[in-house]
């Protein structure tokens, strides 16, 4: 590898680590969603039983 540009290695490497970072953030909304639904039910159960 050592004719590789090291723009390119650098762009590569960044590019890897940015869509680990956007896969990241996605998770992070879904699990944000569910719990936010889950406390909602939860409120509802509590609604009802009162």
């Amino acid at each position: 590898m050592p004719d590789l540009p090291s723009a390119l290695i650098l762009g590569l490497a960044a590019a890897v680590l940015g869509m680990g970072e956007a896969v990241q953030r996605t998770e992070n909304v879904k699990t944000t969603a569910a719990g936010e639904v889950e406390d909602q039910a939860d409120d509802e159960h509590q609604d009802q039983a009162a």
